[in-house]
Order: structure tokens, then C-alpha cells, then sequence
């Protein structure tokens, strides 16, 4: 969500104008608009009516998820290597794979969070298996929304031909402090 100075917030749970100031805002805590959750998903609400809903300690256990997988975001679930610019290549071959489920029997809970360099998905054994079950979530009528077919759209493109040394040089240079 890109916030746009001047903008008007709106809570999502109330429909009333929010301040910067009284805001929360949830990235992502749950693609499923199949999901209780996912009114929260994307959203800004009042900190006041976040704290009387009666989600609010389920969206709290969710972050505190987020949390676990953040240290998980900065290396690839296949090789273990850095997912830096260098060595995805380019931004579009970096593939972070967001809450799939919250039942932990289900074969996909393993993979809520991870992050896959796409050049390295041949390499994966569990990569067909991975497909199957994304594309078995997303035809089961479980799953609402859009972010599952794109996850799989994305699984399925091609890799994107990495970025010249030339033009990674130069970004070194613009942004040293991204490139370490």
C-alpha cells in the first residue's frame, strides 16, 4: 500500500477517517479473504478499534509469526545462500512466498514465510511437490483472492537475466549502504 501525502485514511474496521498519528497499519498478515484475518490484511485502522476487535490477540500471535520468518526473508529456503542483488540476479527472480496456512498438519505450513531465489528452483527437490500444493489450495475453493495465483504465476515465469556488472556497480555507488 503506498500512502500519498494529503491521502485520506480510512480505518477498515470502522470507515472513519484515521490520523497518522492514531493508525496502525498490517502488511500482508493474511492474503485468504477466505480468512477471518484478512480484514486486517493490507489494512490502517484506529489503534482504538484495533484494540477492542475481537481478532485483535489472534492478529498479535500472527505477527509475532512474521517475526520468526523475518530472519528466514534474508536467505534462499533451497540453497541457504544470501538473497542479495548479486545473487538472485534481478529483483523479479526473489520469491517470497507469504502465510499459506495456520494449520500446522497441513503439508504447506513448512513454507509460510520463505524466500526462494527463482535461479535456484531447479535445484529444489520439493519444488513439484510445492506446485502441486498451491495449485490443489488454490482449486480447493479454500483460498479467496488473488495472491495464490499470483504466487503460482510467479513460481511458473521465467527467470529474469541478471542485472550487467556495470549497472550493479553504479548502484553500489548510488546506494552503498544496500550493497554490502
Amino acid at each position: 500500500m503506498i500512502l500519498i501525502e494529503g491521502q485520506k485514511l480510512y480505518c477498515r474496521l470502522c470507515n472513519k477517517e484515521v490520523n497518522k498519528e492514531d493508525a496502525l497499519f498490517f502488511y500482508g498478515i493474511e492474503p485468504n479473504e477466505n480468512k477471518p484475518l484478512a480484514i486486517f490484511n493490507d489494512a490502517i485502522v484506529h489503534k482504538e478499534c484495533f484494540e477492542e476487535h475481537p481478532l485483535k490477540q489472534k492478529v498479535l500471535d500472527r505477527m509475532k509469526e512474521f517475526e520468526k520468518y523475518q530472519s528466514q526473508n534474508n536467505v534462499d529456503y533451497i540453497t541457504g545462500e544470501d538473497l542479495s542483488l548479486e545473487n538472485i540476479g534481478h529483483p523479479d527472480n526473489l520469491i517470497n512466498v507469504f502465510y499459506l496456512t495456520d494449520d500446522k498438519n497441513n503439508p504447506l505450513y513448512k513454507y509460510n514465510g520463505i524466500s526462494l531465489n527463482k535461479r535456484n528452483l531447479s535445484k529444489w527437490k520439493e519444488y513439484d511437490k510445492f506446485l502441486k500444493l498451491l495449485i490443489e489450495l488454490n482449486a480447493s475453493g479454500k483460498w479467496e483472492g488473488n495472491a495464490l495465483k499470483y504466487l503460482i504465476s510467479h513460481l511458473r515465469s521465467p527467470i529474469r537475466a541478471p542485472f550487467t556488472k556495470e549497472f550493479l556497480n553504479k548502484m553500489k555507488e548510488r546506494y552503498p549502504d544496500k550493497f554490502k
